[in-house]
């Protein structure tokens, strides 16, 4: 039988905030120990992703209760994937 070797702790060691829209409960989990869990605000949609779990808002939004002041003027990186529903080349959306 083979265990599970998964160490989230290790991996996201460092990190302010990780979250891979894997609900628990109501809320999305942050995958770090930094426990900002998110919360959804308004009707927040949870559809499958090119690679797990996505989120689709529309009007809506979900709540890290992140402080962007604490990473804001230090080296830091925020990303994320976003897809529209625009067609064409026009990028202004």
């Amino acid at each position: 039988l083979a265990t599970d070797a998964q160490d989230p702790a290790s991996t996201w060691s460092g990190y302010s905030g990780v979250w891979n829209m894997d609900r628990t409960g109501a809320n999305y989990f942050d995958a770090t120990e930094s426990g900002k869990d998110a919360v959804p605000v308004g009707t927040v949609t949870n559809v499958a992703g090119p690679n797990g779990n996505a989120i689709q808002v529309n009007n809506s939004s979900i709540d890290t209760n992140f402080d962007l002041s604490t990473i804001i003027g230090v080296t830091s990186t925020f990303s994320f994937w976003i897809r529209t529903t625009q067609t064409g080349s026009n990028t202004a959306w």
